[in-house]
């Protein structure tokens, strides 16, 4: 009888011939796969490859003959293989394996913060991303960074590895700031230190329902607000904390408190004037009636906003624009320019400019209203005079830097219309009074309407001459009309001024 041992003998020599001849196993499947050298079936169980530390890893010391050597690393979870061509592990979860330390060019200035900070309110779900350059792919530590300037915070971050070359590290914020400012966080890492810093929110602080509001500065058309203009709202306050005010923006006006903190009691915040986007400077004098003849000290009401609780305020401000008046005075009729026939140059406001012609050797002289500006503007206007109180109205074109002439109701009478020639037409004046004792005139210029009011008061011994600016305008707005003069100064009677 042959011996067990023979047996085993000869099925250890048929399956080496097996694995010869097709050079394949299978591990409980009697199929193997013809592309695979050894096909391992199951749909209970896995494979378990060596599992090895870094350090037993890296004690195998594998070169060229090892290339794809593989093992799972219990340190870092994660397979490794050895690399031929890079001379080095490899970690199969898709970064470099190195045992030197990770390093970056980070750029704490760049950081990014999602999410907002409040004093004395519990951070939640912030983040904040901290971008680097020239990574190496390398390791670093987790961190866990308290702040400064404003305390109670934390930023922190799991250990892990730059990429190569440029990435993130997303910081989680936690804790409660315990006043508002700036927190900053010293950072160590990757052969970097910098500082980041996060900005910390006051309290909104509360208020009772009243207030009382003060203005203070001139307001005036086409004229720039400046440092001196503010609105100044007295408050009771009951919880201190941060408030920020604004006015309504309008009429070219706007306010702006910006962010102030502000304790409990009596407390009056200022409000400087900031950068309106319906202007440059007030508009117009007459925002009640929109640019028609009303009343004098049109003051317009302005409401005031915390834009913290966008709530508006229970008082507001209260504006009055007055018209821009440019004045000329001193103009004696008895002067050497009126008995040679010469021009009295009078005012101008950069626009227009009204101007007067002698009639030597008459005592009177013409009223000319000159187009400073490089382009032609249309012109309407109506005009009265002491000697004529009706009033009539005139319209039509004047060229750049051109000039119309005798710009007063005795046209009428001579059926003539204004002159171009700036030498034609009737007087405005004499030594027994003016004729040109009020014009409304409205101008179109660059695409904009000027609402003008030309004065000339007469007396024997002087002259006094004025352009008054009532607003700028998107449309045609109404046309001055003079009333009825004051016999005994020749000047009608006031709209402002």
């Amino acid at each position: 009888m042959m011996s067990k041992n023979y047996f085993s003998f000869v099925f250890s020599v048929l399956l080496f011939k097996s694995i010869f001849l097709f050079s394949q196993v299978g591990i409980n499947t009697a199929t193997p796969n013809s592309k695979s050298v050894l096909d391992i079936y199951s749909t209970t169980k896995g494979m378990l490859t060596p599992r090895l530390t870094s350090a037993a890893r890296n004690a195998i010391a594998p070169g060229d003959t090892e290339n794809g050597l593989l093992i799972y690393n219990t340190d870092t979870d994660c397979f490794n293989y050895w690399s031929k061509i890079n001379n080095s592990w490899l970690g199969m979860c898709g970064t470099p394996i190195t045992s030197a330390t990770g390093l970056a060019a980070i750029n704490c200035a760049g950081a990014v913060a999602a999410g907002t900070l409040t004093q004395n309110t519990a951070a939640n779900g912030i983040t904040l991303s901290v971008p680097y350059t020239s990574g190496n792919g390398g390791s670093y530590a987790s961190q866990n960074i308290p702040s400064t300037g404003v305390t109670g915070l934390t930023a922190a971050v799991s250990a892990g590895n730059f990429a190569s070359g440029n990435g993130n590290i997303v910081f989680t914020i936690s804790g409660t700031p315990a006043s508002s400012g700036t927190a900053s966080f010293a950072l160590n890492m990757g052969g970097t230190s910098c500082t980041f810093t996060v900005s910390v929110g006051g309290v909104v602080a509360q208020y009772s329902n009243t207030c009382t509001v003060a203005t203070q500065g001139t307001y005036v058309v086409t004229t720039p607000l400046t440092s001196s203009h503010k609105i100044l709202v007295t408050l009771n306050v009951t919880s201190p904390g941060k408030i920020r005010l604004i006015s309504q923006d309008k009429n070219g006006i706007y306010f702006d408190s910006g962010e102030v903190t502000v304790s409990t009691g009596s407390q009056t915040i200022t409000l400087n004037s900031s950068n309106s986007t319906s202007g440059a400077y007030p508009l117009t004098s007459e925002e009640i009636s929109n640019g028609a003849n009303g009343a004098d000290n049109q003051s317009a009401t302005y409401t005031l906003t915390n834009l913290f609780t966008n709530t508006v305020l229970s008082c507001s401000a209260t504006i009055n624009v007055i018209p821009k008046v440019t004045t000329v005075s001193g103009m004696n009729l008895g002067t050497t320019a009126w008995i040679n026939g010469g021009i009295i140059n009078g005012v101008s406001d950069g626009i227009i400019q009204l101007y007067f012609t002698s009639k030597y050797p008459l005592a009177y002289f013409n009223a000319m209203l000159r187009n400073l500006t490089s382009q032609t503007m249309s012109y309407s206007f109506v005009s009265t005079a002491y000697f004529d109180p009706n009033t009539y109205s005139y319209s039509g074109t004047l060229p750049a830097n051109g000039s119309i002439g005798s710009i007063d109701p005795f046209l009428n009478t001579l059926n003539q219309t204004p002159s171009t020639s700036g030498s034609n037409g009737a007087h405005a004046g004499n030594a027994q009074g003016a004729e040109m004792t009020g014009v409304g005139i409205n101008i179109q210029n660059n695409g904009k309407w000027y609402k003008y009011r030309l004065l000339y008061n007469s007396t024997i011994s002087s002259t006094t001459t004025n352009i008054v600016l009532y607003g700028v305008y998107n449309i045609a707005p109404e046309i001055y009309k003079p009333v009825s003069y004051i016999n005994n100064d020749r000047d009608p009677q006031s709209y402002w001024p």
